[in-house]
């Protein structure tokens, strides 16, 4: 299974260092063991952070919260090794929805970045990629990394940052040092754009529950059964969280 790469400014404030996690930085949902750690090193130092009342004042060089995650707590409550996996396993799956739609021709994304290149300038999608580099790429750094990779880490991360379940833990996963130094959000936009926008169908209904064979306890849903195959890639993106937006682990069920 892939493993989430975590923001790397959230690892050094968190002191996410071996052997908390490995040297690599990411998290392997199947990695529980190393999930309690990260578990036990976040909630350690939110129980030392000041109260809310007395904290100093938010650093300026960031733009305040989007979308769900504007509704995070000054002082998150603690969180478990649980939604740690959780939020492992649905970067996982949102991945394996990437390589399938490319793989069944319904998603290109070297002709999405040539559309963000055209409408952008050449240098817009470079610079988002450099900042995705220094925030999240895995250490070491790979020597290179082919520009439609890229895209779909943005594409992917997007999509977390937007999902209100993954609020508590949005420190781990944060986008706002792209959004503030770099022309993060146009690039995001107009890579969804020219691969079908984010919204789902007027005609898609209301979320179905998907039947689980009888006797099942919690499991974890593959890409091909996330609902709305008829539906653009940026759209099935964000289809856990249509369908569950108040739980990680219910988005995976």
């Amino acid at each position: 299974m892939r493993a989430i790469h975590l923001a790397r400014s959230a690892r050094r404030r968190l002191k996410l260092d071996p052997p908390i996690l490995d040297a690599s930085g990411s998290l392997d949902a199947r990695d529980t063991a190393a999930a309690r750690r990260v578990a036990t090193q976040v909630n350690r130092a939110r129980g030392e952070a000041p109260e809310p009342s007395t904290s100093a004042a938010a650093p300026t060089d960031l733009p305040p919260p989007h979308g769900a995650a504007a509704r995070i707590e000054e002082a998150p409550a603690p969180i478990g090794a649980g939604d740690l996996v959780a939020l492992a396993a649905l970067d996982a799956v949102l991945h394996q929805l990437v390589e399938a739609d490319r793989a069944a021709g319904r998603a290109d994304l070297g002709a999405a970045i040539r559309q963000a290149e055209r409408s952008l300038g050449p240098d817009a999608p470079r610079s988002v990629a450099g900042a995705w580099m220094r925030e999240f790429a895995p250490d070491p750094p790979a020597s290179s990394t082919a520009d439609d990779a890229v895209a779909a880490e943005l594409l992917v991360l997007s999509a977390l940052n937007d999902n209100p379940a993954v609020a508590p833990l949005r420190e781990l996963v944060d986008d706002r040092a792209l959004r503030s130094g770099t022309p993060y959000e146009s690039v995001i936009s107009t890579l969804e754009g020219a691969l079908g926008g984010r919204e789902a169908s007027a005609g898609s209904g209301p979320p179905r529950s998907r039947p689980r064979p009888r006797g099942a306890g919690a499991r974890r849903v593959s890409a091909l059964e996330i609902e709305g195959a008829d539906l653009p890639l940026p759209a099935r993106l964000r289809e856990p969280m249509r369908h569950a937006p108040a739980s990680l682990q219910a988005q995976l069920r």
